[in-house]
């Protein structure tokens, strides 16, 4: 990564979230003069992850233990609101179902878009933020 920003090369990681190593090279990117984005994508309930690791693992590819990605799943989420402060553009998606569903966009750190009805854990997620805010107020769409 940082031979990446030193050549000034575009370049593109894949992480948990469960740290904030990956809000930290995004800064250092952002410094040197990169344009961030985070595309996050995240389950309504550890158990969905659970399950599709398990049956990842029983078709042959990478498992993990129940504990660990329980922990991953609560480090990651504690880590959301950090991560788009951050990042110069974030997309929030919903993988729970059999499609994606593209929840909020961001920018700069302020809420870009939403598309109701926006799920409880991510309103959880973002406690305590403006993006949090701005997706309660006015009675915004809120589900489970």
């Amino acid at each position: 990564m940082r031979d990446h920003i030193r050549l000034r090369k575009s370049f593109a990681t894949e992480t948990t979230l469960r740290t904030t190593i990956a809000v930290d090279q995004a800064r250092e990117a952002r410094q040197e003069g990169f344009f961030t984005t985070i595309v996050y994508i995240a389950t309504r309930e550890v158990e969905i992850n659970i399950q599709r690791i398990r049956l990842r693992g029983l078709a042959g590819g990478h498992s993990a233990l129940p504990e660990a990605i329980r922990d991953n799943y609560t480090r990651s989420l504690g880590n959301l609101a950090i991560a788009l402060r951050d990042f110069d553009r974030g997309d929030v998606y919903d993988n729970s179902d059999a499609e994606p569903r593209l929840l909020l966009s961001t920018r700069g750190g302020t809420l870009a878009a939403a598309h109701p009805p926006i799920p409880r854990w991510v309103i959880d997620a973002l406690s305590g933020t403006s993006i949090a805010r701005d997706l309660t107020a006015g009675g915004g769409s809120v589900g489970g």
